[in-house]
């Protein structure tokens, strides 16, 4: 809610400010948040993945604005203060990435998605949400999401580019223990990958599942009929643990946590965070949360090349 008060503030004073410093015009805007902003589960650490479309007649005298704009946007939120900064931006999940422009024309963003974008693009699709904009805007930016996504549904090859993307991820960003939530096998990026993958696999024919945030995401691939009833519990259930324990853990300890180096206090506290009875008892808890979804992974996306065989579930 913080960030999205802040998106929504500072883009309506960044408008104010370029439109008054240049000629030209913006047009029509929408701030759009992907990734753990789009899926409202930002940790004390996270940047803000943001993208932003805009529509604007280019027969239209005067300088074209948007690219200004974003730019301004981006340094109000990132600005060092004496009191730190707001957040650190990240717009590389715009099309085309750092190759592409930092604001994206509507029809560009809607041709994109349409033949040049990769799988792992419409992956980050799925957690797309409007966060400040033109309204009328935003129901097009968000009709072109779901649009992309059902043709993407059909994609021969889904399965294995999800699958080959994992394990890619593994191979140049291997965890460095079980702590390492978001990276771990049956971590946090797990329980993101089999989201994304079910939801790709579900849009064509049932739109209803395209949910940024993962909590109604799994409630509703679950009434959609792709993840059974202990699937989407041990998944509901993983998501919350991990990132209560990950909210913990980046307030005490940034990015890095070493048990072996943790006071007794940190490790009592970090126990009661997530009410289990003491720190052995949170890595048992731990260790069964992250097999769990390691064994969904498998069976729904496929194994890692460090995997053991599926576990029975």
């Amino acid at each position: 809610d913080l960030a999205d008060a802040c998106v929504a503030a500072l883009a309506d004073a960044a408008e104010r400010e370029v439109l008054s410093r240049f000629p030209g015009s913006i047009g029509k805007w929408a701030v759009c948040g992907l990734g753990k902003l789009g899926g409202r589960e930002l940790s004390a650490s996270s940047d803000l993945d943001l993208m932003l479309v805009y529509d604007r007649d280019e027969r239209a005298p005067g300088e074209a604005l948007a690219g200004r704009f974003v730019q301004r946007l981006i340094a109000a939120l990132s600005a060092p203060t004496e009191e730190g900064l707001l957040y650190e931006v990240d717009t590389q999940l715009r099309p085309s990435g750092r190759a592409g422009p930092v604001a994206v024309m509507l029809s560009s963003y809607l041709t994109y998605y349409q033949g040049e974008a990769w799988t792992w693009e419409f992956m980050a699709l799925t957690r797309l949400r409007v966060v400040a904009g033109e309204p009328g805007l935003a129901a097009q930016v968000l009709k072109g999401a779901r649009t992309a996504l059902r043709h993407k549904a059909g994609d021969p090859d889904l399965t294995r580019d999800v699958l080959d993307m994992r394990r890619r991820l593994a191979r140049e960003r291997p965890a460095k223990s079980i702590w390492d939530l978001k990276l771990s096998p049956g971590g946090l990026m797990d329980i993101e990958f089999v989201i994304q993958h079910e939801i790709l696999k579900a849009s064509a024919a049932l739109p209803d599942p395209v949910q940024p945030a993962s909590r109604l995401a799994i409630d509703a691939l679950e009434a959609a009929g792709r993840l059974t009833g202990y699937e989407s519990n041990a998944l509901r259930a993983s998501l919350e643990f991990q990132l209560d324990l990950q909210q913990a853990l980046r307030i005490a300890s940034g990015h890095a946590f070493d048990p072996d180096q943790a006071s007794p206090g940190l490790k009592a506290w970090l126990a009661s965070v997530v009410a289990v009875g003491d720190f052995p008892a949170l890595e048992r808890e731990l260790r069964r949360n992250q097999f769990a979804v390691e064994a969904i992974r498998m069976a729904k996306i496929g194994p890692l090349a460090t995997d053991p065989a599926p576990p029975a579930v």
